[in-house]
Formats: C-alpha cells, sequence, structure tokens
C-alpha cells in the first residue's frame, strides 16, 4: 500500500505547437504512478506561457511550475528575472525539433506549390495578392490552369503573441535583409506583428488550421506536424542551399545539429538564449524555418511541494533525455533532439535546486521487470497502464488501418477515370444512406463489369470517409463510448465491403 493519499500537482503553460505531446506525457505519468497525481497544462502560446513563468505582476515569482515555448525567454524577460532572482534564475531545456510551414487550400491544385523566401515574403505583406501572379506562375507554370484567373490570396495569421508568428516572422525578415529583397518585408518581427487590413485573423492554431481547411484559396502557417496530420496542402520552400523542399521531406534534427556546432546554443543553460535561432541554416535537407520547444525552470525550487519536485524533475528527464520520451516526439511529426542536447540536458537538470527531503522519481520500463522496487511509491512504470490508454492505442491503430483502406481504393478510382469520369450520374455519401446504396449507383455508357465495379469503388471511398467523419471516433472519449464507436466502424466497413 502506498504509503502517500495526497494529490501531488503540477502544472504548465505555454506553446501550442507540442501540446498533444505534453498531454500525452502528463497523462502517461498520472496511469504509471501509483500515488496519485493530478497534471496540467495549458496550451495558450509561447508569449503568455513566458508571462506567466516570469511572473512580472507576481513580484517575479511565477504562476506556474514550468513554461514552455518555441521562441526562448526574451531579452527583457530574461533580464528583468535575474535580476530580481539572480544569475541563475533559469535554464532552458530544449526537448524537440519541430518546424514551421506554409500550408494552403487551393482547389485542383495537386502538386506541392513552390515558392522562395522572397515571393513568400510578398504574398504575406500583401504585396502579391493574386494566385496567378508572374511570380508565382513562374516558379510553378503548371498551375495556372487549375487556377481562377485573378483569383485573390487570402492570408490567415495568428492574433496574440505566437511562436508561430514568431518563426515565420523572423524567418521571412532575416531572409529578406540577406537575399537583397528587404522591400518585400517590411512588418518586422515577432510573435506578434501589424499584418495588412485585408488579412485574416485566427486565434490559436485549431483556428488557422478550420480555416485553412474550410476556405479555398487561403494560405497560412502551422506547426509542420498539425499541418499534416490534417493532410493540408504545403508549400515546397526554397532552402539556402537552392533545394527546393516541404518540411516533410525536410530532416528537421539537422538545423539543431548545426546550431550545436556552430555555438548558437550557450554552453550555460543559464545564460541567455535570446539571440538563439535555427532560421535559414545551410545543409541540402535542412528546413528554412526550424525551431526548438523549450522548457522555461527556475533553478531554485526550495520552496517547491517536495513531492512534485521529483514528479518535475522526472517529466524533465523523461521527456528530454530518455529513448522513449524521444520516441513520443516522432509520433506527433516531431524530431527528437541530436545526442549532443541529450547530453547537454542532462547537466542542465543537475542544476535544479529542489527540497531537501524531495523523492527522487525513477522508471521502470515496460520491457524490464523491477521485482518489488517496481511497487514502489516513487517509481513511474511502464507496466502499470490504464485502460484508456490501451483502448486509444488500439483505435489509433485501426484508424490507421482505415486511412490506408481508402488510400488503396482511392488509387483503384484513379485508374479508372479516364473511363468513368462522364459516368456518375449521382454518389450518396451519408452514413445512413452509404450502407444500402453502394450498390445502386446509376451509370451511364456501355454498363459493362469493370465501369460498374469503378463506380461502387468510388462510392466506397466516399461512403468510407463520411463514415469516419460521421461516427468521429475522437481519440478522448469514454471507455463505454470508444467500444461502441468502434464496432459501429466495423459493422459499417464490413457491410460496405460485402456490398462490392
Amino acid at each position: 500500500a502506498s504509503s502517500q493519499t495526497t494529490v501531488t500537482q503540477l502544472h504548465g503553460s505555454g506553446t501550442t505547437n507540442p501540446s498533444k505531446l505534453l498531454w500525452d506525457v502528463l497523462e502517461t505519468f498520472e496511469s504509471r504512478s501509483k500515488i496519485p497525481l493530478h497534471l496540467t497544462y495549458r496550451a495558450v502560446g509561447s508569449s503568455t506561457g513566458q508571462k506567466e513563468f516570469v511572473g512580472e505582476n507576481n513580484g517575479f515569482n511565477s504562476h506556474t511550475d514550468f513554461g514552455s515555448g518555441d521562441i526562448p525567454v526574451s531579452k527583457a524577460n530574461y533580464d528583468a528575472l535575474t535580476a530580481a532572482k539572480g544569475a541563475d534564475a533559469l535554464v532552458h531545456i530544449p526537448y524537440v525539433v519541430g518546424g514551421i510551414a506554409v500550408f494552403y487550400n487551393l482547389p485542383g491544385v495537386t502538386d506541392a506549390v513552390k515558392l522562395d523566401g522572397c515571393t513568400l515574403a510578398k504574398i504575406f505583406s500583401r504585396q502579391i495578392t493574386k494566385w496567378d501572379d508572374e511570380a508565382i506562375v513562374k516558379l510553378n507554370p503548371a498551375m495556372k490552369a487549375s487556377i481562377p484567373a485573378g483569383q485573390e490570396i487570402s492570408v490567415v495569421h495568428r492574433v496574440l503573441g505566437s511562436s508561430s508568428t514568431s518563426g515565420l516572422t523572423n524567418y521571412l525578415n532575416r531572409h529578406a535583409q540577406e537575399f537583397g529583397c528587404a522591400a518585400a518585408w517590411t512588418l518586422g518581427a515577432g510573435s506578434t506583428v501589424e499584418w495588412p487590413a485585408d488579412t485574416v485573423a485566427a486565434q490559436g492554431s485549431g483556428n488557422m488550421a478550420s480555416t485553412l481547411q474550410s476556405t479555398p484559396y487561403t494560405i497560412g502557417y502551422l506547426d509542420a506536424g498539425h499541418g499534416h496530420s490534417l493532410g493540408l496542402g504545403e508549400i515546397a520552400l526554397l532552402n539556402r542551399d537552392g533545394v527546393s523542399l516541404t518540411s516533410k521531406q525536410a530532416t528537421l534534427g539537422a538545423a539543431a545539429t548545426q546550431a550545436i556546432k556552430s555555438g548558437i546554443i550557450p554552453a550555460d543553460s543559464t545564460q541567455s538564449f535570446a539571440d538563439v535561432a535555427l532560421y535559414d541554416l545551410g545543409g541540402a535537407d535542412t528546413w528554412p524555418i526550424t525551431m526548438v520547444s523549450y522548457f522555461y525552470v527556475r533553478t531554485d525550487l526550495t520552496a517547491m511541494d517536495p513531492t512534485s519536485f521529483g514528479v518535475l524533475k522526472a517529466m524533465l528527464e523523461y521527456v528530454s533525455t530518455s529513448e522513449e520520451g524521444q520516441k513520443k516526439a516522432g509520433e506527433y511529426s516531431f524530431s527528437a533532439i541530436p545526442a549532443e542536447l541529450v547530453t547537454y540536458n542532462q547537466e542542465t537538470i543537475k542544476k535544479l535546486r529542489g527540497p531537501a527531503n524531495a523523492p527522487v522519481f525513477t522508471f521502470e520500463t515496460a520491457s524490464k521487470t523491477k521485482a518489488y522496487e517496481g511497487q514502489g511509491d516513487y517509481i513511474i512504470s511502464g507496466k502499470r497502464k490504464s485502460f484508456a490508454e490501451i483502448d486509444h492505442a488500439q483505435m489509433a491503430t485501426e484508424m490507421a488501418a482505415v486511412a490506408d483502406r481508402v488510400k488503396a481504393l482511392e488509387a483503384k478510382v484513379d485508374d479508372h477515370h479516364g473511363d468513368d469520369s462522364n459516368a456518375v450520374t449521382k454518389l450518396t455519401t451519408t452514413k445512413a444512406e452509404s450502407t444500402t446504396k453502394v450498390t445502386t449507383v446509376q451509370a451511364k455508357g456501355n454498363g459493362d463489369d469493370e465501369s460498374t465495379k469503378s463506380l461502387a469503388i468510388i462510392a466506397l471511398v466516399f461512403s468510407i470517409i463520411s463514415t469516419i467523419i460521421s461516427v468521429g471516433v475522437p481519440l478522448v472519449v469514454s471507455r463505454a463510448q470508444s467500444s461502441s464507436k468502434q464496432a459501429d466502424i466495423k459493422a459499417h466497413l464490413n457491410n460496405m465491403a460485402s456490398n462490392i
């Protein structure tokens, strides 16, 4: 039995970009801990998270146990905090590498749109306002046939301090200055800028994503993993080495490796990181808008609850130095940090000063049992899981299989598209009708079996997509709900499969 019944709490706030990763980690800790834990993270944006961590309005006492941001603590905040609390008041702990990518919604455009930094700057500053502008068409001659003449570009941007905005605008500002197109970008750089009046504001990455998804002919920016997960079209950006590539084709960790070798990251983690930037670094596979996500942590935590300090230290070790924690980064389309940064973080965590009686949490992995020790109060055990963790993993696997099936069927549709493009008079795509009408698609033409089969495949593809949308299956649902929804999907897919 546990000797501790009091709920240990830990609370952080900051960047929205790796928020899913952090929620996953905190929930994992709660389910794997023997003692009761309550761990939260507010995804409020890097700038707000930094303000709450610095606590200027609270006598420079932090409102949170840790902060997180894709931008370093600013020079002004660093100077103010160290003046109030001492030269070594805080540390930066880099834990994942990500990219800010530019996404678009262009109906009918199938190939990645290619742009260079100067042209991109002109688009976001509204010097280029049409999709068929000469500068865009020159880089993408085949695109012109798919875009209505004179089609307006709708530029979407984040509001309230955003690390995504900081990443994009810092890149555009530096690139324009260095590559001879300074006039293309005069909006400055930072987590907020004064955008032109005819642009569209979106609060939070969720609203940015939904605007891009729902509004044709828009362009905006998101952390790369978020955009990839939604299947958004992505700009192929010309990097410093003259290679045109998307963030998915790039090696995101390449910029971090170069930053270490070139001394961009301070040797002492208590020093200011305000000038750390991984924009437009060299390398054939380097993404131009690479950003590191950091934990902001106070070094003097002697007044913290002892067990909370132990949990904080264990969480930092798990996320920023462990193999399992770094593997999770890839699950959310981030890149793990280079080995040199793992060593750097291990040394940084040693600098944290906690209560003398703080417990030391250790880990038991799922693959290696620690008899007796694994049943201790202060061990995070991979042998201890919640049903929801297992259930969600199973659902993710099954939904991935459905996605693969849809892709395979779409490929078959493409093979028959030429013969059957004019044959369809009605495709029923609602959930209720798709289960019964896959075999009742009406067609004109020669009526041969191959054409009918192709039409059935088309109907099935749309039917599966409709099913996924209507049934939903969010990964965060109750146990009873998730089981019911999985059963609905399986039954529906089996029924449709029998009709082709």
